[in-house]
């Protein structure tokens, strides 16, 4: 019977082999996973609300530019409006950029971070010696 980290019996699925799979132990990998799916969740949340923060200061800003329009007294007073508009944008759209990178760069660090963490058990790396002797053993005498 293979019992690995938690003492489940994985034997039957894996047929023994389990240590060869997971050679840092079920528990490890579990951990990992949830660290990362919790950290992609929060990236991805981060984005959203980032991405609504600026879709709404850029409806308002937009906004005020039409209002700005209409009330330009003349052609030139338009273009200084749109220019101004224009400018500001190209502005806020680099900076936008900047940010969801760095919410990107953050869950991508926050997920290596989790898989790092994911060590051999000391039961784990005993097993995957053993097996690997074996193996060797076995493709010796093949």
């Amino acid at each position: 019977m293979t019992k690995q980290d938690n003492g489940k019996d994985f034997g039957g699925i894996f047929g023994g082999q389990l240590e060869n799979i997971f050679p840092v132990g079920i528990v490890s990998v579990e951990k990992a996973m949830n660290e990362t799916l919790g950290a992609c969740k929060d990236g991805i949340t981060a984005w959203q609300d980032e991405m609504k923060r600026f879709t709404e200061q850029r409806m308002e800003v937009a906004k005020d530019a039409f209002d700005q329009l209409r009330e330009a007294k003349s052609p030139t007073d338009a273009v200084k409006v749109q220019n101004k508009y224009l400018t500001d944008a190209a502005t806020a759209y680099l900076e936008e950029m900047r940010t969801l990178g760095e919410i990107w760069q953050k869950m991508a660090n926050d997920n290596l971070e989790a898989l790092t963490e994911m060590t051999p058990t000391e039961d784990a790396k005993d097993s995957s010696k053993k097996a690997s002797a074996a193996a060797g053993q076995q493709a010796a005498a093949e």
